[in-house]
């Protein structure tokens, strides 16, 4: 970035699918302190995560638009929006009880933004780190928000940064390729993103530094063995408007 922006740049960062916002907020204090003027923004779909708990004991864990993502029922926790693994009948069997069991509940009009009624309680669970939450709230230049890595902010940026959500694993080559065009259309001539992902097995970091060029991405260079994406998003069709 120094290579490219003088210090007192107004830059416009934004890192994406910031999940907790830890990452985010390791990276702001030198960003920041290289650049004083620049706004960095973390982002993701999902900043918090609503606990509903029953009078007899069962708790569900819902998305904000009541989407059951958990049951918990001492000592059984099991995932409700997936199935579970083959070999553990019994929980497959437990989630499938609990997804019917919460579709019959009869949950008042607007209880998920509520503090409970009779027989529930409802309590916020927020995902965003309070590290990183403190620091946003005394530096002005780290602010979060909800947005999706594919919603893109047409020429409002100058870097930004997708690590571990752009990957092949996670979704077919047409939305990874839509993913990369968002982020295109999102950075202003000349700006840079920066995407891969950190291995599990050895916790390596693989990622590709981009350009954005008129007719497409130039690479600038490499972490590991670069981004697994690399070939789609030099493959992609973005040279021309959205």
């Amino acid at each position: 970035m120094k290579r490219f922006w003088p210090s007192d740049a107004p830059l416009r960062v934004q890192d994406r699918a910031s999940s907790h916002g830890l990452t985010t907020w390791e990276w702001a204090q030198p960003l920041l302190a290289a650049f004083p003027h620049a706004e960095l923004e973390a982002s993701d779909l999902l900043h918090y995560l609503v606990l509903l708990s029953l009078d007899n004991g069962m708790s569900y864990v819902v998305e904000p638009n009541g989407k059951p993502l958990q049951y918990i029922r001492p000592p059984f926790v099991v995932w409700t929006h997936h199935p579970g693994p083959r070999r553990w009948p019994f929980n497959q069997w437990l989630a499938d009880r609990a997804r019917t069991r919460f579709h019959r509940l009869k949950l008042p009009s607007g209880w998920i933004t509520s503090s409970g009624g009779p027989g529930f309680t409802v309590k916020k669970i927020p995902i965003i780190h309070p590290e990183a939450l403190r620091f946003s709230e005394t530096h002005p230049g780290l602010r979060f928000r909800e947005r999706s890595v594919f919603d893109p902010t047409p020429g409002e940026c100058d870097v930004i940064r997708t690590m571990n959500i752009l990957n092949l694993s996670y979704f077919p080559e047409g939305q990874l390729v839509a993913g990369a065009r968002a982020v295109y259309d999102s950075l202003r001539p000349g700006g840079l993103w920066i995407v891969g992902r950190t291995l599990e097995e050895d916790n390596s970091n693989h990622a590709t530094f981009f350009r954005r060029q008129p007719d497409g991405w130039e690479v600038l260079g490499r972490i590991g063995k670069g981004s697994e994406i690399e070939h789609l998003a030099l493959g992609a069709p973005l040279g021309s408007p959205a």
